[in-house]
Formats: structure tokens, sequence, C-alpha cells
């Protein structure tokens, strides 16, 4: 884990505003690189997550955790004159400032951008929403799974439009934020005079971005993508197959890679076949393909599979389950924590600066557990060093 000495954020001021998955995940981002995040929840309830799952979980549950390590928590009610003090001193001293408030909202509590800049005249203030800053139509991440055609391509062809069983989008749409405000920091640092900067993330544009291919398709096309189940639009094969012992999944992405799988599965006829002579060719004739290709799989492991995939450099890999997977991750810690005797265990950020991964940082904070020392001391309860303006 890196020092905080080395991480690039050391000293940035982020005040983060939101709930649920789509702001506090992008201040995660920030805390990782080493900023100062304090969470501002609501009094009596918190952050929406910490009500989500079974009743067992209580409030330091695993959704609330996965989103909200490296920071402090500090209720506050916008709404009460004493509070809502403390709450403009901690905008007007903070770097950032992120939330996922309803556009209406926000400018009915007096944290839209122009109010806040009143306060805090080089903030970079980011605002996450569900269809843009012109709507208050309300969003989560399922919603604009179906609203961007995302559901609409996910699924067998046959079968009902699938939502994703994680929030792609959510988390999309927070690293798409995440870059926008690192690009405010730049700007702020390269010219400090230009003044507050203004990021906006719409969890509707970001649905479409992050399905570029079909998007480009559908553009420059005018057909609609349909449902194709685990197979890939424009390769073939590309799709998990079933062998003697579990699942193997294969990717054969160009015609030399073709040709050495042919011999590889003792059918050197196939690479000359018409009907798969070439990538097209293949995608035309798909579903023959599989049918010659499955009873041939299923003749072997899955590691003699992988030996011969790894061999002939043919990407594939075992279909995994999660706690198989994290088996083999270096990125999962265990830190303290008061919820848990034996610690939690927290999955990290996936960068590495200077050949080194950051680590897990701080674990997430307890309901308010910061109150009383943000109020007292606001931005001086961290420890960390001051960044040059």
């Amino acid at each position: 884990m890196n020092s905080p000495a080395e991480l690039p954020l050391e000293g940035i001021r982020v005040l983060d505003l939101s709930r649920f998955v789509s702001g506090p995940f992008c201040a995660v981002q920030l805390a990782d690189l080493g900023a100062q995040v304090i969470k501002v929840e609501s009094p009596g309830t918190g952050d929406g997550t910490r009500r989500w799952g079974e009743k067992t979980t209580g409030p330091d549950n695993p959704y609330f955790i996965s989103v909200n390590r490296g920071k402090k928590s500090i209720a506050l009610d916008f709404k009460d004159p004493d509070d809502r003090a403390v709450l403009d001193k901690l905008l007007a001293d903070a770097h950032v400032v992120v939330h996922n408030l309803k556009p209406s909202s926000a400018e009915s509590l007096a944290l839209d951008f122009e109010a806040v800049r009143k306060l805090n005249s080089n903030v970079v203030y980011c605002d996450i929403n569900g269809f843009g800053r012109d709507s208050s139509r309300p969003a989560f991440d399922f919603i604009v799974q179906a609203a961007s055609g995302m559901m609409s391509v996910n699924g067998v062809p046959e079968g009902e439009p699938l939502k994703l069983p994680f929030p792609l989008i959510d988390v999309a749409t927070s690293l798409y934020a995440t870059i926008g405000i690192l690009s405010g920091l730049l700007q702020r640092s390269s010219n400090p005079l230009r003044g507050a900067v203004q990021v906006s993330a719409s969890m509707f544009d970001v649905g479409l971005a992050i399905m570029p291919n079909l998007v480009s398709q559908a553009l420059m096309t005018g057909q609609e993508p349909k449902r194709l189940g685990n197979v890939h639009p424009t390769i073939a094969p590309y799709e998990p197959y079933e062998a003697s012992d579990g699942w193997i999944a294969i990717g054969v992405a160009t015609e030399p890679r073709w040709q050495s799988w042919c011999g590889a599965i003792e059918r050197p006829e196939l690479a000359n076949d018409p009907r798969f002579a070439s990538n097209p060719d293949r995608l035309a004739n798909r579903r023959e393909l599989w049918m010659l290709l499955n009873p041939i799989m299923s003749r072997r492991s899955v590691q003699e599979w992988l030996d011969i995939c790894n061999r002939l450099e043919i990407p594939a890999s075992r279909v995994a389950s999660i706690p198989e997977a994290l088996s083999v991750s270096s990125l999962v810690s265990t830190v303290e924590h008061p919820s848990f005797p034996s610690g939690v265990p927290l999955y990290g950020s996936p960068i590495q600066l200077q050949g080194r991964p950051l680590g897990v940082g701080q674990r997430p904070p307890r309901f308010a557990e910061h109150s009383g020392e943000v109020k007292e001391g606001l931005w001086n309860s961290f420890t960390a060093n001051e960044p040059a303006e």
C-alpha cells in the first residue's frame, strides 16, 4: 500500500453529498488517490445503502461498505440553521463537491452550481444525474439500464430483456465523473484564476457511451442490435462451452488463431470449410459451428483445454465464481472495523502508481461516526498536509 505522501490527491478536500452508488463510488476513487473525503449523511437514517440488504447485516452492510471506504461520516440536516452553517463552512473550504441530488432538489437546497460557487469561487463542482441537468426524472441503475437500451441487448434471443446483476451504469458514471473532476483539478492547478469548474455526468448518457460497438452499429446501419446471449455480435467462436467438468470461455478472434484451433480440436478440415473459413462465414453459420464444437469440448476437462489454449496463445478462461476469482486476486485486504471483530475484507483499487497498488486506504465509516470531530475542527480533523494552492 502506498503511504499518503505518495498519493497524487494528498490534501485535496472532497465533500461527498451523494448517496446510494454513483456519487459515493466516485468519492471512493478520489479517496483511494489520497483525497480527504467527508461524507454528509441524513440524520437518523444515513445513506440509503445502509438499509439495503437483509436485516441481519445491519447498517454496515456489504453494499454500503463496497462504495464508501476511505471517508469520514457526518450527519447534517440541510434545513436546520446550525447544521446548514456547518455545511456552508465545509462547502467554502472544499476543493471538490460531489452530489447526485435531482437538479430540482439541489436548487431548492441551495446546492446547485451557482449557489455553491458563491461560497467557493474555486470549487470543482460535480453533479451526477439520471437524465441530464435539465431533467428531475428520478433514476436508479436498473431504470437507466432499461432507458438506455442496455436491457434490450442483454439476455438470450428468445428470452426476456435482462438487467445486469451489478450496477454497471452507476459504477461507470462514477468513473466518468472522476475523470471530469480530475480534469477540473488539473485546470485549477494550471490556471488558478480560472474560477469554479462545473462537471456533470448523466447516467443515461453514460449508459449509451459504454456500449460503443452497439451504439455505432445502430447509428451506422439503422438496425436494432438484438439479444445474443453469450455470443459476440461480430466474432465467432467467442463464447463459453461446457467441458467435461465445467465451463470454459474461449475467444478465437483472428484467422491464424482459428487455424490453430482447428488443429487443436483435431478437425483441421474446418479451417478451409467454406462455412467457417473466415470470421464473416463463421458468423453467418454460428449455430452450425456451435453444434460441431460443443460435443468436441465435452471430451476434455477445463484444465486440459486451458493447457491447449495457453500453448496456442488463444485467450481462454475457466468460468469462475466470484469467490474463486477473489481467491487469486492480490487486491483483497482486511482492515479493522468496530462492527467486525475480525476486521472487514475490502477489495482495493485496481490502479497502480509507480508499480504499486493503491491499496484500500481507511475503512468505511460508521454512521455519523465523525460528526463531533468534523464540526469541531472541520477539515482540520484530517492530519494530511495542505496542498499547494
